[in-house]
């Protein structure tokens, strides 16, 4: 799917009604954005994107009234084959979408199921709701698509699309799509910087139930409250049942998610599959590469996984810290400690010496057997306030008590990383210490 001259809000949340269509594969607008005003020819765009027909569109709004055109393309042979413009007044713009939605489904010989239709079925909100709610989702993708920014940008993008759902939470209290979107906002901010997951991951949580009260086929609230109840309450079981459900209603999103479940528990198999599905529906995601990629660091698959970071790269044109750090830990893996080097420091420099990418270049620092330069690092990381995770450095430094402590810290603090455990460079280390067997009991991750 495709949106040429088309405001990035109203593209959004048209392929957020397509996606919950049974029976229709839609990209993601993280994939397809890179397309806008494009000149490139429809073949082209379909191949690169995995799919048989683009679908192009405007959105036009004058005073209290909007209009929306789209027309669907099939890719080969090359050819038009279904347009529409729809006209409704603003206040009902959501609803609109809805029934242009069910129409291009109609296009293309789709049959919506009744409970399909009822979701679409939005209910009228008023234009300031709507507002608030289409400028969330902006902020919200604009997030997930742009890798270059920095982590104190990707902080103030969030919180500015938590202000806005916010908003139209305020404006419109029975709107559960609203709320749906401001837990997954929420859980964002919660499971990106982990300073402020005691705060966020509660409020996803309260935001998810509420949806669910006013809808109980609230796909993305579902998704996240099973995201809040393994990444943070290590409810395993009650986890696996929301994204199941959540999967079950809308098959086209929340892959991702229960992907990252199926990590943490070691079934590594199930992931790819899953994050298999999520790229074919953002196949140009970085986000999801590097995902897929640690997975495969996770399972042993270590030449998967720089493939898979390779790939990414020759796709990227600025570098990136998350990708320079993970190509430096899958370095380190295979004893490759001069390219290692080079790729955690690149990550310092990108990230202006964040101290995880920091904390990442100091172990490759020990393991290379540069330990009077991975001891400057570390001195330098504990005069600095904040958290960082790297229990790994301390066991290529020898220091294995300060490796567990830090585990123990992170078990304290319930934070994700404890999760992953058994997917650390230092787990092999660790995992028959007293301390490190009890913190692997009390999560009792599912085998």
């Amino acid at each position: 799917m495709k949106g040429r001259n088309t405001s990035w809000t109203a593209c959004t949340r048209l392929v957020t009604e397509l996606s919950q269509l049974p029976g229709l594969t839609v990209i993601s607008r993280q994939s397809t954005v890179q397309y806008q005003g494009t000149d490139r020819p429809v073949p082209v765009i379909a191949r690169e994107l995995g799919v048989d027909a683009l679908l192009e569109g405007s959105v036009f709004r004058a005073e209290d009234s909007v209009r929306i055109t789209v027309q669907l393309i099939r890719a080969d042979p090359e050819g038009h084959m279904w347009a529409g413009t729809y006209h409704g007044e603003l206040r009902n713009a959501i609803a609109l979408q809805g029934e242009v939605a069910r129409a291009v489904g109609r296009a293309i010989h789709t049959k919506a199921a009744p409970e399909s239709h009822a979701r679409l079925a939005a209910p009228s909100v008023s234009p300031q709701a709507q507002e608030a709610y289409l400028q969330g989702l902006y902020h919200l993708e604009r997030q997930m698509v742009t890798m270059e920014l920095t982590r104190s940008e990707r902080l103030e993008t969030l919180r500015t699309a938590v202000a806005n759902l916010e908003n139209a939470v305020a404006l419109e209290p029975e709107w559960a799509a609203a709320h749906a979107k401001l837990a997954r906002a929420y859980h964002w901010i919660a499971s990106s910087y982990e300073e402020l997951a005691p705060e966020f991951y509660p409020k996803s949580k309260t935001a998810a139930l509420r949806a669910l009260e006013l809808d109980p086929n609230e796909a993305q609230a579902h998704a996240s409250l099973g995201f809040v109840l393994f990444n943070h309450e290590w409810d395993w079981e009650g986890a696996e049942r929301s994204i199941q459900r959540a999967l079950t209603l809308d098959p086209n999103s929340h892959q991702w998610i229960y992907a990252m479940f199926l990590v943490a528990v070691g079934r590594y198999d199930g992931a790819a599959t899953h994050y298999q599905r999520a790229q074919e529906r953002n196949p140009l995601s970085p986000i999801l590469k590097v995902q897929l990629a640690y997975l495969y660091s996770c399972a042993g698959r270590h030449d998967e996984a720089i493939a898979e970071l390779k790939e990414l790269q020759g796709r990227m044109s600025d570098s990136s810290a998350l990708l320079s750090a993970a190509f430096g830990e899958e370095y380190l893996t295979k004893s490759m400690y001069p390219e290692a080097i080079a790729a955690l420091e690149s990550a310092v420099a990108v990230s202006d010496s964040n101290p995880k990418s920091v904390a990442l270049l100091a172990h490759g620092y020990a393991r290379a057997g540069r330990v009077g330069d991975a001891h400057r690092l570390v001195l330098w990381l504990e005069q600095r306030p904040g958290r960082w995770y790297a229990p790994q450095l301390y066991t290529a430094l020898g220091d294995t008590g300060r490796a567990i402590a830090m585990v123990q810290s992170a078990f304290e603090q319930r934070s994700s990383n404890i999760l992953y455990l058994r997917c650390a460079t230092a787990y092999p280390a660790l995992r028959n210490k007293p301390q490190i067997r009890e913190i692997v009991r009390r999560i009792d991750v599912p085998e």
